[in-house]
């Protein structure tokens, strides 16, 4: 038995007309996601602000309204962690807290420790959370103040869930860096993993600029060896050295690259999606220091410079948005072309070719 003919091309367009009069949706072919829709697309940012002031005094007004200008100079950043907040033990657990009260279009989960010790604190945009939802994850108590993870969930469900971790190791002594990677392993991450913050320690000579260079110990290495491998780590390159102590003396001048991410996509991933790494603001306690250096020397400057905030720059990442290729005429290169050995064979194609 033949096939009925199909309907002609006025009749589909009428029976789309009355569906859509009675309500009813037609359905659409959904293409399939690519590859790099499925690898979290977010920017990140990381500061160390050498403290906060909870409250304002006539002592801390500059300082805090500087730091506050620093926090919104990359507010369109997804997430941004902050170190060194210097905040109460129970800062923010009843009310806003002081990063709150500070900026604006985000919300802020801290990690404290005790007033005046180390604290942690991350701050994802307001934009980011209509799509997400983020929730404080349990980490070991000596971490308290030193990390903070966040695990995020996105409402598409096509998409998996991922950790964001805000680190601020000690700047005491290797071995309580040694406990608190451990601690840190503890932790089975969700998905993905994204690692950001103050590390306190470098791995390589580029990653300072003393003369003389003294890496972590063995013992310390073999632990980061597993940490790395226990979330299956890379770094996000970028040779921005994020610390700098200026000195009178050029000698006693020091520079380290103690701000970094690591991340846990594959290389397939990151060839698909890869970040780049830039400067956020720059390091007011540069400025200042110079400033006085000129006023020692009988020179001050004309209009006064940016008041001294931390001694560490804020430095970013965030994906690349590559163009895409557009196909055109294939084409073989004219070194090629003119190869004694090919030449015959390539007079022979079509002049569009070459």
């Amino acid at each position: 038995m033949a096939e009925p003919p199909p309907p002609s091309t006025a009749l589909q367009e009428r029976l789309v007309r009355v569906r859509a009069a009675a309500g009813r949706v037609v359905p659409q072919t959904k293409e399939p996601p690519s590859p790099c829709s499925l690898v979290p697309s977010i920017s990140f940012s990381t500061w160390n602000a050498c403290s906060l002031s909870a409250y304002i005094t006539q002592d801390n007004i500059a300082r805090h309204y500087a730091v506050r200008s620093n926090l919104y100079k990359d507010a369109s950043t997804d997430f941004k962690f902050v170190q060194e907040t210097n905040c109460h033990s129970s800062e923010g657990d009843f009310g806003d807290g002081v990063l709150s009260r500070m900026t604006t279009g985000c919300q802020v989960f801290y990690s404290n420790a005790k007033a005046h010790v180390a604290g942690v604190a991350t701050l994802v945009s307001d934009h980011f959370l209509q799509s997400h939802d983020v929730v404080k994850a349990r980490l070991a108590p000596c971490l308290r103040g030193y990390a903070l993870a966040l695990v995020v969930t996105p409402h598409d469900e096509s998409l998996r869930p991922y950790t964001v971790f805000n680190i601020y190791l000690s700047s005491k002594d290797t071995a309580t860096r040694i406990l608190q990677l451990q601690a840190l392993m503890e932790y089975i991450p969700i998905g993905f993993c994204f690692f950001g913050g103050d590390w306190n320690f470098v791995l390589s000579p580029e990653d300072s600029s003393a003369t003389l260079f003294a890496g972590p110990p063995d013992k310390f290495l073999k632990v980061w060896a597993a940490f790395t491998a226990h979330f299956s780590l890379k770094e996000v390159w970028q040779p921005l050295h994020t610390f700098y102590r200026l000195s009178e003396d050029p000698g006693k001048t020091l520079t380290r690259r103690l701000d970094r991410f690591y991340i846990s996509l594959s290389e397939a991933d990151l060839e698909l999606c890869p970040y780049e790494a830039s400067y956020v603001h720059l390091p007011n306690s540069i400025l200042v220091k110079h400033q006085k250096m000129q006023e020692r020397e009988g020179d001050p400057t004309g209009e006064p410079l940016p008041l001294a905030v931390s001694d560490h720059i804020s430095v970013g990442i965030r994906p690349v948005i590559r163009k895409p290729k557009q196909k055109g005429a294939r084409r073989i290169p004219r070194w090629l072309a003119e190869e004694p050995l090919f030449k015959d064979r390539f007079q022979a194609l079509p002049t569009t070719w070459m």
